[in-house]
């Protein structure tokens, strides 16, 4: 038994996300979706001492969205240069369209309406106006899974993205549906990894929290 586990275990592709730190958003409560927000003092407070306390910077590839707070948390927590960095649009956050910006007050004002699910402890939006939908998003993780899986299968790799693309991409690695993922709540700075085996079966997932209040920015 030993020397099967052992020879799963070594063509095993390694998937570790993690969120990006806080940023002044999410202290406002305003939704900042694809709108470039850095990360606040307190979020680049606690991504330098995730980095000083966890080496995670052994990885065979390191991923991060585009956006600056994902970035900024991808080099403070790792200590590599952005050209180290494989910078992947793919894993971008939701666009929330003309919600971006706004306090949860202002939305009401928008039309069409925005209709919620609640699923988990929040509202989800469905139809945020010229935004994007949740089968659009699910669409868009499973093609980003797909990709680097294939690029980089029997790797490690490390991946800094955003709340709302991160419970799709762990809802499809845990065979969660589009809906039912999105009670998963992902803290700022939390740590999710899954490992893969050669036919893309999940062998293994473990999650490490790390902000004591999550970041309710989306």
């Amino acid at each position: 038994m030993t020397g099967s586990a052992d020879a799963e275990s070594a063509v095993a592709t390694s998937v570790t996300t993690v969120r990006h730190a806080a940023t002044a958003f999410g202290e406002e409560h305003k939704i900042a979706g694809r709108l470039d927000i850095p990360l606040s003092d307190a979020g680049v407070m606690e991504s330098r001492r995730l980095g000083s306390e966890l080496r995670l910077n052994e990885h065979d590839v390191v991923i991060s969205s585009p956006l600056s707070r994902a970035l900024e948390t991808t080099r403070l927590v790792t200590g590599l240069p952005e050209s180290d960095i494989l910078i992947r649009p793919g894993c971008v956050e939701r666009d929330y369209g003309e919600m971006q910006g706004l306090r949860p007050e202002l939305i009401g004002t928008l039309r069409p309406r925005v209709r919620y699910v609640k699923v988990g402890r929040y509202d989800h939006s469905l139809n945020p106006p010229l935004g994007e939908s949740f089968p659009a998003l699910r669409a868009r993780a499973e093609l980003f899974l797909k990709d680097i899986l294939e690029e980089h299968h029997g790797r490690a790799m490390l991946i800094f993205s955003h709340q709302t693309f991160l419970q799709q991409l762990h809802g499809t690695l845990l065979g969660m549906d589009t809906y039912e993922c999105l009670a998963l709540d992902i803290g700022n700075l939390e740590m999710n990894h899954f490992a893969v085996d050669r036919d893309l079966r999940l062998i293994a997932h473990t999650r490490r929290p790390w902000a004591e209040t999550p970041d309710t920015s989306w």
